[in-house]
């Protein structure tokens, strides 16, 4: 049983995905827009249908290619765990209860424009990356329980997306240096 048939409904993980050569990124890039798997063993040829979240993980220098963007585009939520010790970067044990009633949050013509205008400004064109910060603004809504997408959810998912701090105030103060007097 090959990977990606075992990735069915579960994550593939792949560390060191800025290594992998174009006919595997090629393949992977058609099964995550398809949903299929091409199965071809001891003559038989199939179609499986599939799907599974993706984590590619950049062990890329800052002077080295990262992830292609074939697979960078289909894969739009960043985590940039640069200077995170490995302690605090581990996985939670235990599962979330499942909520019978759980909110489907509505995100409103006015917070749908910002979203694109941020991912225009920032220089993106895929509509692949625009609808992810519409899915993590809505996951980051119905996390508190909002029926409403609101501007903390916008600036949630453009933290994560694009690494972006989209208040002021959080960023640190300047030193300034004061001269001689």
């Amino acid at each position: 049983q090959g990977l990606l048939r075992r990735a069915d409904k579960g994550v593939l993980i792949l560390s060191s995905a800025e290594r992998l050569d174009r006919t595997l990124v090629g393949i992977l890039s058609n099964v995550m827009d398809t949903g299929e798997i091409h199965v071809e063993t001891s003559g038989i040829s199939a179609i499986e249908k599939t799907g599974f979240a993706t984590i590619l993980i950049d062990e890329s220098d800052a002077d080295e290619d990262g992830i292609a963007h074939a697979l960078s585009d289909r894969v739009p939520l960043v985590v940039n765990l640069d200077g995170i010790p490995m302690s605090l970067a581990s996985l939670p044990t235990n599962k979330p209860a499942h909520r019978k009633n759980a909110i489907a949050p509505h995100i409103s013509d006015e917070h749908l424009t910002i979203l694109a205008h941020a991912h225009h400004a920032l220089g993106h064109q895929s509509q692949r990356s625009l609808a992810a910060l519409v899915v993590v603004s809505k996951a980051s809504a119905a996390l508190r329980n909002a029926e409403l997408v609101e501007q903390e959810d916008l600036e949630t998912a453009l933290r994560l997306a694009f690494g972006i701090v989209a208040n002021a105030a959080n960023q640190p103060e300047q030193q300034h240096e004061s001269g001689p007097s």
